[in-house]
């Protein structure tokens, strides 16, 4: 299974007819994951997690049998599906991060255009752009991510800044997730 992603930024107007379009996208080779603003530090995270799903697919490694939900698990560092979802109902955040997995017989370009299409169409997201305008919120990431204050100085170097610190443990926990 050869497939490529993007990303997009925006807001949902209305998860329940997002939910529809979703349904809808996958019937054209578009597979689409919602990851919440508050829980993006870099789009490391996203890269990463996305890389790795694709390559779980390609060696028949995966534990979900859709894409997107293969790539929750990595984005996570979750290996049940149900504390994946668990984990995204507990966060409260309007902006989100729509990851698009989708053949490679359509161009990105294709791809975008039909995501506007639909979401024009059914009004169920605002503002959809590929500018990372995340606000991540820290204490969110930890909780998210499980992440404590010894792991936090196991990882410090000199003066290394706080981001950095933070994006090194979660990139371990994505590439790590399925060994745990």
């Amino acid at each position: 299974m050869k497939l490529h992603y993007l990303y997009l930024f925006g807001s949902i107007i209305s998860k329940s007819l997002l939910d529809k379009v979703i349904k809808s996208l996958e019937k054209q080779g578009i597979w689409m994951a919602l990851i919440p603003c508050k829980i993006i530090l870099d789009t490391k995270q996203i890269d990463s997690a996305a890389t790795l799903a694709i390559r779980d697919f390609v060696q028949n490694m995966q534990k979900a049998r859709k894409i997107n939900i293969q790539f929750l698990l990595r984005f996570l560092g979750e290996r049940q599906i149900m504390e994946a979802f668990h984990k995204l109902s507990e966060i409260n955040d309007n902006d989100y991060c729509f990851v698009v997995f989708y053949d490679p017989t359509l161009s990105k370009n294709e791809v975008v255009k039909i995501l506007e299409e639909y979401c024009a169409k059914q009004n169920c997201i605002n503002n959809l752009s590929d500018n990372y305008n995340c606000r991540p919120d820290i204490d969110t990431i930890m909780r998210i991510y499980d992440i404590n204050h010894s792991e936090i100085e196991a990882v410090s170097r000199n003066n290394t800044p706080m981001r950095e610190k933070f994006i090194k443990i979660i990139l371990e926990r994505i590439a790590l997730s399925f060994l745990r």
